[in-house]
């Protein structure tokens, strides 16, 4: 029975490791939302960290948050945006940003 147990110590590590690395990025998008919630309605800077598409990561500096969020067009890496926080949900850890 301890040998099997042993064998299936991996699988239950990895396991383990998966669980905790969702929950740490689950924990960090509700903080990062709650922070941004009294800026909603607000303008702020971000810097363009790597285009998705239509889309791109963002970093804000205050709050230090970072974000997907749409960008324009001409956008690059590196590039300063000015974005409009349009909601947060704290509890699913969303945030809107808007051009």
């Amino acid at each position: 029975m301890g040998a099997r147990l042993l064998a299936d110590l991996p699988a239950l590590m990895q396991e383990s490791g998966q669980r905790a690395s969702r929950l740490n990025t689950a924990t960090v998008a509700c903080v990062e939302a709650a922070v941004l919630t009294p800026l909603v309605g607000t303008i702020i800077e971000a810097t363009v960290i790597e285009l998705r598409g239509e889309r791109a990561e963002v970093q804000i500096a205050v709050p230090p948050v970072t974000a997907t969020a749409p960008v324009p067009d001409d956008a690059k890496p590196g590039d300063l945006v000015r974005l409009r926080v349009v909601s947060t949900d704290i509890a699913k850890g969303d945030v809107e940003l808007a051009l």
